[in-house]
């Protein structure tokens, strides 16, 4: 295993990057030109009512779609190989390949006239506009003046509302700074001296839930103030449930209260397994919210 992880370029991952703001152009490219295919004036909005151009429109729209469904599967196909060989989660790895005949299969139906996959289609563009911005973007320093990444901003403030439920049900882990240079790390003292370290990274801020939801709520076909007030009752929610998930997670691997088949979870998630931790004689085990 460990000589097919090396095998995978350490550039793939840019590259990914990349691809993924193409594919999410793609997919707002064809919703835009599906929705101003459609009659102003159709009492339904329904497909029907397109007409003439509008109907052309239509059919560059499907193909643009089409197509943006494909690359989605090349993306998903190029990311197999960093879930399953250098981050060593068979779960997501085994996730990434099923998505690559989903959208395919998405692609091809949307190709052969399933018009309900447009709605589909916007989802996704809306959802990688949401996401993609805490995925990919960058810290810049303008005129000596640092702006985070926004990841780290949306990490930190996690972390923080983490460790404020933390201490609210009596664990006062140590809060320091975790591989990626953020504050986002709980250090926990387990009572035989190991060291046990709680990360919350992106996958633990309920942004890619959040993104979802918020992408279906605007896709459909509905007024805008029921889709506004969808979306005031589902982030919020989501968003707390998040933070109950996180400081359960903290609190249970902080004190190890959930030592259930722990080599079968290590290996199913890719987890760390307990090693030396630098600088010291006792050991460490890490872990996040998501494995």
């Amino acid at each position: 295993m460990a000589g097919i992880a090396d095998a995978v370029p350490p550039w793939l991952l840019n590259v990914t990057d990349v691809l993924a703001w193409v594919v999410i152009g793609a997919f707002v490219l064809g919703a835009v030109l599906e929705l101003t295919a459609r009659r102003g004036d159709a009492p339904d909005g329904s497909l029907a009512a397109v007409v003439g151009a509008g109907r052309r429109r239509l059919e560059h729209a499907r193909r643009v779609s089409t197509g943006a469904w494909g690359l989605f599967a090349l993306f998903w196909l190029l990311l197999f190989p960093h879930f399953a060989f250098v981050h060593k989660s068979y779960v997501e790895g085994v996730l990434a390949l099923i998505a690559v005949p989903a959208s395919l299969y998405a692609g091809y139906l949307l190709w052969q006239g399933r018009d309900t996959l447009f709605v589909l289609s916007r989802a996704t563009a809306i959802m990688g506009l949401i996401y993609l911005p805490f995925e990919t973007i960058p810290a810049v320093e303008i005129a000596g003046l640092r702006i985070p990444a926004p990841r780290q901003v949306l990490i930190e403030i996690v972390t923080t509302q983490t460790g404020w439920l933390m201490d609210f049900f009596g664990a006062h882990p140590e809060l320091i700074t975790g591989p990626q240079g953020y504050q986002n790390t709980y250090e926990f003292v387990a009572s035989d001296g190991q060291i046990l370290h709680f990360s919350v990274v992106l996958a633990c801020t309920g942004l890619g839930s959040i993104a979802i939801f918020a992408g279906l709520i605007a896709a459909v076909r509905a007024p805008l103030r029921r889709k506004l007030r969808a979306l005031s009752v589902a982030v919020p929610v989501i968003y707390g449930l998040n933070l109950v998930r996180t400081t359960f997670i903290g609190i249970t691997f902080g004190q190890q209260l959930l030592h259930v088949y722990p080599d079968l979870v290590l290996t199913m998630f890719g987890a760390l397994t307990p090693t030396a931790s630098p600088g010291t004689s006792r050991t460490a085990s890490s872990a996040n919210c998501w494995r």
